[in-house]
């Protein structure tokens, strides 16, 4: 009897079955790079880390200059919020007052060119 028969196609099983948990790997460590997701936690704890060493700060002034990064990133996104409302608004009352100059055909033109700029944008800003 041969016993190498069995296990070749578990060899082969073993090494397909690596293959892909290491493709799986890379794929999502890329989609990490470059949407930058792996970039925001790692920048702000080197940052952190980095000044931590920079100004001689003890365990408890690190964990207060942590505190006090975060409070600033949370009131920058609040106004990046608050900036993109705005835009947004106005953005809409332009779009709105060229539109009332134009006539149907080029309305319609109008608006199909807005709602693709508008789904183009769209997928920019979804990673």
């Amino acid at each position: 009897m041969h016993r190498t028969a069995p296990t070749r196609p578990s060899l082969i099983l073993g090494i397909v079955f690596l293959l892909g948990i290491l493709a799986g790997a890379g794929l999502a460590m890329g989609y990490g790079y470059w949407s930058g997701h792996h970039k925001k936690h790692r920048t702000e704890a080197v940052f952190v880390r980095h000044m931590s060493g920079y100004l001689r700060l003890t365990p408890g002034q690190t964990v207060q200059f942590q505190s006090v990064l975060d409070q600033a990133i949370a009131r920058f996104r609040q106004l990046h919020t608050s900036c993109r409302q705005q835009f947004l608004a106005i953005r809409h009352q332009e779009r709105q007052k060229v539109r009332a100059f134009l006539d149907p055909g080029q309305r319609a033109r109008f608006n199909a060119w807005v709602e693709a700029k508008d789904r183009r944008q769209a997928k920019k800003r979804k990673p």
